[in-house]
């Protein structure tokens, strides 16, 4: 009986502590919410058929990135840069009423064509994060439906505010290479950036879920200020400015979910979701998780790993296990 008790409290005390632990993080009143978009997708073109629409992850369409955007004016949030986080952290910097970041991965074309006027139009600040020499496999997940920013359109987004970033050069999975290679991804596209710009970039983001301690311990060394792309969540005065955690934007994320996920406590229930989805790359590596992401992610079955959703099915699970575990004690004594 004793070691059946065992069994059966030990994985529901760690589970709650864990969730406790994500609570902690998440609540207090220096919350910034860091938004991960990646590329956007005009709806209109996509219900005409001009574009294909069969990307389930990482693109948002046009016209509900602008009702977000018009949701955080209205909403009273002001956008910040990471150059205005980094400042706010050392207290050089007031903290604005209701911070956000803005941020965007892989430097997409569509984030100057569809993102930039929208932006421009309520005065936002952003966060673009560029690999200017994507590799073939990035551009193969994009071929014939998005392109990559240009040196021209970077400056014309750097010269109205949009802060420019690094995303490394190639956007290799970082973590799979050696130190030499990932010292040259760090170093090459920063120098290649900041000619183009003629601005310092300060900032990276780790890309395809490749972060690991030696990776940050690079990124660090290279005199970063910042890094995104290590996990999940809402960044907060206690976050390490090198694992700043993110809070990803999907397709499938209404306007509703959109908000609350915005707030404590719903940003905590997001962050539990995002963090579990990460699991498999933790530990299997990005390259089998990727591999395994797509064998699941079906027209039918992608829905389910949106993380809204799978936030509310792990709700409900969790409810369940909590139940029967009581129940199951409650049985245990009286027997």
């Amino acid at each position: 009986m004793e070691s059946a008790i065992v069994i059966l409290v030990l994985p529901l005390v760690a589970a709650l502590g864990w969730v406790l632990a994500v609570l902690a993080r998440e609540w207090g009143p220096h919350r910034v919410p860091i938004l991960c978009y990646h590329r956007l997708l005009s709806r209109a073109d996509a219900r005409a058929g001009l574009v294909r629409d069969d990307e389930r992850m990482w693109v948002v369409y046009d016209d509900a990135f602008a009702a977000q955007m018009a949701e955080l004016a209205r909403a009273g949030f002001t956008p910040i840069d990471l150059d205005d986080y980094v400042a706010i952290r050392a207290g050089r910097f007031p903290r604005p009423p209701k911070p956000v970041a803005i941020t965007f991965d892989d430097g997409y074309a569509s984030n100057y064509t569809l993102a930039f006027p929208v932006l421009r139009r309520h005065g936002f600040k952003a966060t673009v994060f560029v690999a200017l020499e994507p590799d073939e496999h990035t551009r193969e997940q994009v071929a014939g439906v998005d392109e990559f920013l240009d040196a021209a359109q970077i400056r014309e987004l750097a010269a109205h505010g949009i802060s420019i970033q690094s995303h490394s050069l190639t956007h290799p999975v970082l973590a799979d290479l050696d130190d030499a290679a990932v010292r040259h991804e760090l170093a090459e596209s920063r120098a290649l950036l900041e000619a183009i710009t003629n601005r310092p970039v300060r900032h990276f983001c780790v890309p395809r879920g490749g972060g690991s301690a030696r990776v940050r311990r690079w990124i660090r060394d290279a005199g970063y200020e910042s890094a995104c792309g290590f996990g999940r969540g809402t960044a907060t005065d206690r976050s390490d400015l090198l694992e700043l955690p993110r809070i990803g934007i999907e397709r499938d994320m209404d306007l509703g979910s959109f908000l609350r996920v915005l707030a404590f406590p719903s940003s905590a229930h997001y962050r539990i979701a995002a963090t579990i989805k990460t699991l498999p790359a933790r530990i299997f590596g990005a390259q089998r998780a990727r591999r395994l992401r797509d064998r699941l992610y079906t027209p039918r079955l992608s829905p389910w790993f949106t993380t809204h959703v799978l936030a509310r099915v792990l709700l409900v699970l969790g409810a369940l296990w909590v139940a029967a575990s009581v129940l199951a004690f409650v049985s245990l004594v009286d027997g």
